[in-house]
């Protein structure tokens, strides 16, 4: 668990996860779907499923097509699996660098019951047949972990199978275990004993294994792909039984003891073919593997992918088939035979706008998607197109107008009157050379840093830009006087340099607290500065929210998270700071009084927060809106701004 100490108010308090309400609608991912998890069982059958996304999103759906969404996380989750006994499931979330994670929680309600982390990356994960065991195959020689799944303890580091593993499942007793290796072999493994039983020579670099087979052949057959063939081997000696040549197929089988065997999906001309290998239809071949191969049987053919799209996963659910996209969208359709081609509808919509940033004035709030800056309050519950826009994500409030900008983009940056609340048409500031990563206002000059190592600052009177400083690995900078700029960087000893904007004179500030980076740097006219400092590597990572006054070169710590987050984000505002340090809430502190205020997080994980009167809104990952009272920990209302430019309240 992510500890948090908030030094302003307790010397230490450990921060428990809270759980959240869901929000039921029928829309899509925002990224491509990873994993899919079918809550049926061999003796439960059950018409729901949950779908995992790399936006962090975890959506259980019904047989209405209608899904609960809960973000979970702020990275990738790229496998989910359900204990078959219970209400729980199991999520690995990965940053593609050097986190892999574990997390246990309850399906109903999304409250977690631990994580665990690993140093390789997770190869396979699956329940045993009574919910006993967590199966977790690692990218490490040696790396197949046990554990205990109640406890999240590890039963069993099995080192006695040489090879990586891609596929592990149970006897339905939970004594043994079949295992897969693309070094090409088949361990099967005793549990109980804690040894290697025996292991069968058999096709090596195979994807998407899986052990199918029910009834009389239950778990009897295995089968993967590699390329465009999909190989069916016996599972009790290794032999391939037979190959069938075809198009980037997916293949898979369901959970309950009624499944005639396993199917795939190919594509087919402009669309796409579901057929299946019925396991009964294998039987000639277990007695002589010179017994004429059986044909695939066609289910039927289907279309209607959208363009540009493509199958990222599919499994199946009792009698129907579910599949993911790269787009973000969730299909479904049934196992029964069809000769027409069947036409696809995706039970998943894009209903809303997402909402890239958000600002304040003190009395209005303004959102910015990817086509207008949107204005309302929470009592008015209307929003009013103020600002065109053309892509833009980022956004500053300067008096009347409004400036626009895109991190990670050469995109022009534009300035709008806001003042009438009519759709302004903006007006051209200026066009970075490289990519922007960093901007902030102070009176008429903007601040920005260009490709992470040049600083710029554009003059709105003169409309001219010149350089002020240039480095390796700069993070953020911004104007704290009319004569002093400081510089956030990546340099190890020194993250914070002051520069002099009147002589070009640098000095690297003594700040008194070690530093491996220093980002997200925040300032208002007579305060202190704040912003976020790193420290560590991997489990030994702290991440800091700090002040520092220029007048008295005092530095004071926050907030610390025993751990590293590099996408936590600072706001001031009027003497607040927001924060969301640790993803899952956010922070206000009150410079004046300073005191902490901390508001619970909805369903999607917070962003960044403003303020106006007695009202804050906090921008989600997800591109919603909570909303809040002042001193109120819980949320009021969530909001999600539809295709349309409507409200729609949660």
């Amino acid at each position: 668990m992510k500890r948090i100490s908030i030094v302003c108010t307790l010397a230490f308090c450990v921060l428990s996860r809270l759980s959240a309400q869901a929000y039921t609608t029928s829309q899509s991912h925002s990224g491509s779907v990873s994993s899919l998890a079918t809550l049926e069982t061999v003796h439960s059958p059950n018409s729901s499923f949950i779908s995992a996304g790399s936006d962090g999103f975890l959506v259980k759906w019904s047989p209405l097509g209608t899904g609960e969404h809960y973000q979970i996380s702020d990275l990738n989750v790229a496998m989910v699996a359900a204990n078959p006994v219970n209400e729980e499931i199991v999520i690995y979330e990965n940053n593609s660098l050097d986190l892999n994670r574990l997390t246990v929680l309850d399906w109903k309600n999304f409250n977690k019951r631990y994580t665990k982390r690993f140093k390789d990356s997770i190869t396979c994960l699956s329940y045993s047949a009574n919910g006993t065991y967590i199966l977790v195959g690692t990218a490490a020689v040696k790396g197949i972990y046990i554990l205990n799944a109640r406890t999240g303890l590890t039963y069993k580091n099995i080192t006695d199978i040489p090879g990586i593993i891609t596929m592990a499942k149970t006897s339905d007793s939970e004594k043994s275990a079949v295992m897969y290796s693309p070094s090409g072999y088949l361990y099967y493994y005793d549990l109980k004993k804690n040894k290697l039983k025996t292991r069968f020579s058999t096709e090596s670099a195979l994807e998407q294994p899986v052990i199918f087979g029910t009834g009389t052949f239950q778990n009897r057959f295995f089968a993967g792909t590699k390329g465009n063939t999909v190989y069916v081997i016996d599972a009790l000696n290794g032999k391939t039984l037979v190959r069938y040549n075809v198009t980037n197929p997916f293949i898979f089988t369901g959970n309950n003891d009624y499944e005639e065997g396993i199917y795939f999906i190919s594509e087919r001309g402009r669309g796409y073919s579901l057929n299946l290998i019925a396991s009964e239809s294998l039987r000639p071949l277990l007695k002589n593997n010179m017994a004429p191969p059986p044909e695939a049987v066609l289910v039927k053919s289907f279309m209607g992918l959208k363009s540009g799209d493509n199958f990222t996963v599919a499994t199946k659910n009792q009698e129907s088939v579910i599949l993911g996209t790269k787009n973000g969208d969730i299909y479904t359709l049934s196992d029964l035979p069809e000769s027409e081609t069947y036409s696809l509808v995706p039970m998943t919509q894009d209903i809303f706008k997402k909402i890239h940033d958000i600002a304040s004035d003190g009395e209005r709030f303004y959102f910015l998607t990817n086509d207008a800056v949107y204005t309302t309050t929470y009592e008015s519950k209307s929003a009013s197109k103020a600002v065109s826009s053309s892509g833009h994500t980022n956004m500053i409030l300067n008096d009347t107008d409004v400036i626009l900008w895109s991190k990670d983009t050469k995109k022009t940056v534009l300035s709008a009157n806001i003042a009438s609340l009519e759709d302004g048409i903006p007006r051209e500031l200026f066009t970075p050379r490289n990519k922007l990563q960093a901007l902030h206002l102070y009176g008429n000059q903007i601040i920005y840093l260009e490709g992470n190592n040049t600083v710029k600052i554009y003059d709105m009177v003169s409309s001219q830009s010149r350089e002020i400083y240039s480095g390796t690995v700069i993070e953020d900078a911004v104007i704290v006087d009319d004569s002093t700029a400081y510089i956030a960087t990546s340099a190890g000893g020194t993250p914070i340099v002051s520069v002099n904007l009147k002589t070009g004179e640098t000095v690297s500030l003594r700040i008194g607290m070690d530093a491996n980076v220093v980002f997200s740097l925040c300032h208002e006219e007579g305060s202190a500065v704040y912003g976020i400092l790193m420290n560590g590597n991997g489990e030994d990572s702290t991440t800091q929210v700090f002040s520092y006054t220029p007048e008295t070169k005092f530095i004071k710590s926050l907030q610390k998270l025993n751990d590293e987050d590099s996408s936590v984000s600072a706001t001031l505002q009027n003497g607040h700071l927001y924060t969301n340090l640790g993803g899952s809430q956010i922070y206000d502190y009150d410079a004046q009084t300073s005191r902490t205020t901390t508001y619970n997080r909805s369903s999607s994980m917070p962003l960044k927060a403003v303020s106006a009167e007695n009202t804050i809104a906090v921008l989600n990952k997800d591109g919603s809106i909570s909303w809040y009272r002042k001193n109120s920990r819980h949320s009021i209302a969530e909001w999600h701004l539809t295709i349309g430019g409507q409200w729609q309240e949660f």
